[in-house]
């Protein structure tokens, strides 16, 4: 195969893209292969990567050997598990080794684990890596944006055809194929806006970033479960509710949405389940009272739960329903769209019309409720990792 970067099966104006990128992320102070044509073949493998028909979508990290300490301090990677090595002496061809890294890799690279392709002066290891977190840290992916101190690049598929490369110093792009060249935002753009209203109403900021953390999570997994979804979210009435973030009455909801599973009693109030689980951890980490440690243990594996939960309930068919105080209200809600006398002008701007089935119908229904002043905003979530946003 030619391993010519301009010829390889991806955009050709992506080659003068991946100058810049090469050129911005100065990831290569110690002579190794092309990072030119390495991006290349990485973009090109990882773009709709499969394996038996499952989609893949592994986090790819590149850095030198020598920098390793400095990736474990600024993203938190502690575990690392070596498949495979190439020496320089041997001369491999780029090909082979970036292939074959995702081939034997990208099946382990899951959940807090990562791929890693790393470089001495005679040789290139690749393998997995792991990152332990909570379920209220911040993921690496934004973490690598954010420092000043990571030299190492990150790829990974954001959509079926979308890489996205981050680095540090907020390098962040996008290479987009063909197929996808249309007007679009970035799937994780569009989730972060999600978060932004989902988490608007928690007033303590401590309690909102990590409730946002949470989101994160759950969100992230039920994209790599690689089911499509649908949310909305509702203003916030802490008139409706007690001490304990129970309903007083069960609430009434639009005819457009009334054909749903909504919790008539308990709701799940992800935002007060991390705020009472960070005070207890405070606590916990005050003392040594054994109490204080086995409920903040108690504590974090109700969060598991919930973050186990909730993306079955995304999977289901139909929208999931949060408010603005990170609560869930129901799920497999059925959207019927708005009687002519009840529609409103568009508030935002709409995403460009595609072929999404039920669930894209659904999703344009769902605008209506936004510009009716019923849902603050709606979320639309392809199999294909497509994303759309409508509202602020």
């Amino acid at each position: 195969m030619d391993c010519d970067p301009q010829k390889l099966p991806i955009a050709r104006a992506v080659h003068e893209q991946l100058d810049s990128i090469v050129e911005r992320t100065q990831l290569d102070p110690c002579g190794w292969i092309d990072i030119h044509l390495a991006l290349g073949i990485l973009i090109d493998s990882l773009n709709a990567l499969r394996e038996e028909g499952v989609a893949l979508k592994p986090d790819v990290y590149l850095f030198c050997e020598a920098d390793k300490s400095l990736i474990k301090k600024a993203l938190g990677f502690h575990h690392y598990f070596q498949v495979g090595s190439f020496r320089r002496s041997d001369d491999p061809s780029p090909l082979e080794i970036f292939t074959t890294a995702i081939k034997k890799c990208a099946l382990l690279a899951k959940r807090e684990w990562s791929l890693f392709i790393k470089w001495t002066s005679e040789e290139i290891n690749y393998g997995v890596m792991r990152r332990p977190t909570s379920l209220l840290s911040e993921s690496p992916r934004e973490l690598i944006t954010r420092s000043n101190s990571a030299p190492a690049i990150l790829l990974y598929q954001e959509s079926e055809h979308s890489i996205e490369i981050r680095s540090h110093s907020n390098f962040i792009e996008h290479i987009r194929f063909l197929a996808m060249h249309h007007s679009c935002q970035s799937p994780e753009e569009e989730r972060q806006r999600l978060i932004r209203v989902s988490v608007q109403d928690i007033p303590d900021q401590s309690v909102l970033v990590k409730t946002s953390a949470l989101l994160s999570t759950i969100l992230h997994e039920a994209v790599v479960d690689g089911h499509g979804f649908l949310i909305g979210v509702q203003p916030f009435e802490a008139k409706l509710q007690n001490s304990n973030n129970e309903w007083i009455n069960p609430p009434h909801y639009h005819p457009s949405i009334a054909d749903g599973n909504y919790f008539q009693k308990w709701i799940i109030p992800l935002g007060a389940k991390v705020e009472l689980y960070q005070k207890s951890f405070e606590a916990a980490h005050a003392s040594v009272d054994p109490d204080h440690i086995q409920n903040t243990i108690d504590l974090g594996a109700g969060l598991r739960a919930w973050a186990d939960l909730v993306p079955t309930m995304l999977s289901s068919d139909g929208m999931t329903l949060l408010n603005s105080n990170a609560q869930v209200l129901g799920y497999r809600i059925f959207v019927s769209e708005l009687a002519g006398a009840q529609r409103k002008p568009a508030r935002y701007k709409r995403p460009e019309d595609r072929s999404g089935g039920g669930r894209w119908r659904a999703f344009k229904h769902m605008w209506l409720l936004v510009d009716a002043g019923l849902l603050l905003g709606a979320y639309y979530q392809s199999q294909d990792g497509a994303a759309f946003w409508y509202g602020p």
